[in-house]
């Protein structure tokens, strides 16, 4: 046992202060990350993302033209319940055309989608962010 201005080292390594205290002195390597493994760390995990980018953008279009698919089917299938309904009195029978069959049926407003064609032969749907028209049933009966 040794002093050490205020301090009691015993020969293994402990600390007691004067009044009684017990501090442990650390032994070998703090357990942690450093700061520079942790910049590290961060850095490689920058340049997989960086890497996944561009992958995940190109399924943009895609995804935008799934959207519109399911749209034209949508506002077809629902045509043919608004038509139906109609026949047989149970609800208005208002002449559709393609901006209003879509906001009418399914509630979705236009400005995510540009719409062409005839609603006796079915409307065209594209998502403005997708490249491909996708042509829905006949709107009208």
């Amino acid at each position: 046992m040794h002093w050490r201005g205020g301090w009691w080292q015993l020969t293994d390594g402990t600390l007691i202060r004067n009044q009684g205290t017990e501090i442990r002195a650390p032994r070998g390597h703090e357990q942690g990350f450093t700061l520079t493994e942790l910049i590290m760390v961060v850095i490689i995990l920058g340049i997989l993302a960086a890497m996944l980018l561009p992958r995940f953008g190109a399924l943009r279009p895609e995804a935008a033209n799934a959207n519109a698919q399911a749209i034209a089917g949508g506002m077809g299938a629902a045509a043919a319940t608004y038509n139906a309904r109609c026949a047989v009195g149970l609800g208005p029978c208002v002449a559709l055309t393609c901006n209003t069959a879509l906001q009418q049926l399914s509630g979705i407003t236009t400005t995510d989608y540009l719409l062409a064609g005839d609603p006796a032969t079915g409307c065209q749907v594209t998502h403005v962010a997708g490249n491909t028209p996708y042509t829905s049933a006949r709107i009208l009966p």
